[in-house]
C-alpha cells in the first residue's frame, strides 16, 4: 500500500493505491520503485528520481532518451533559451517574472551565467601529453601521489 500523494495540474492532489517494481535492469531498486494511482489512464515516471540515480534524459519533439551520465557528452552552440532549477522538493521549474502583461522566463543570475559562459576543452589540444598538462593545470597541480590516489579511485574516468 502507498502513501504517497501527489499535486495534479488542475490543482487537486491524487493519492497513490499500491507501491511497485519498474522492470529497468539499468536503474537501481529506489529508481526502479514505482506508485500505481487508479486516476492516472496510462504510465507516469519520474524524470528526478532517474536523474538521482545518475542518468541523463533527453526530450525532443518525438519522445525522450534516458542515458547513463557517463555515456553522454552534450554540446551546445548557442546559449539556452530557458533555464530552469531543481526544487527541494524534486521538481523542475522555470521561473518567470511578468514583463508589461507578458510572462517571460527570468534571466539567469549573474553567478550561473558565468558559469553558462565559461568553456574548458581538451579537445583542441594536438597532443596527449599536453592534453595531461592542461588537466594537471585544471585539478590546480595536485602532487602526483595525490593525483594518481584520484585517478585510481575512479574520479578521473575518462581522461587519457
Amino acid at each position: 500500500r502507498s502513501t504517497k500523494r501527489v499535486g495534479v495540474a488542475n490543482g487537486s492532489s491524487s493519492a497513490a493505491k499500491h507501491v511497485t517494481q519498474l522492470p529497468f535492469q539499468q536503474l537501481s531498486p529506489k529508481a526502479n520503485q514505482a506508485d500505481t494511482f487508479e486516476e492516472f489512464p496510462t504510465s507516469l515516471m519520474s524524470v528526478g528520481k532517474t536523474a538521482d540515480d545518475g542518468t541523463i534524459s533527453i526530450f525532443t519533439k518525438d519522445g525522450v532518451t534516458v542515458h547513463k551520465e557517463q555515456d553522454v557528452l552534450i554540446t551546445c552552440k548557442g546559449k539556452p533559451i530557458l533555464i530552469g532549477v531543481r526544487d527541494e522538493h524534486g521538481r523542475y521549474r522555470i521561473p518567470l517574472m511578468q514583463q508589461k502583461g507578458q510572462w517571460q522566463p527570468r534571466p539567469p543570475k549573474k553567478r550561473i551565467n558565468a558559469v553558462l559562459q565559461q568553456a574548458n576543452s581538451v579537445y583542441d589540444l594536438p597532443s596527449t601529453e599536453q592534453g595531461i598538462k592542461w588537466m594537471h593545470a585544471v585539478c590546480r597541480y595536485p602532487v602526483k601521489s595525490t593525483w594518481m590516489k584520484a585517478i585510481k579511485a575512479g574520479n578521473f574516468i575518462g581522461w587519457p
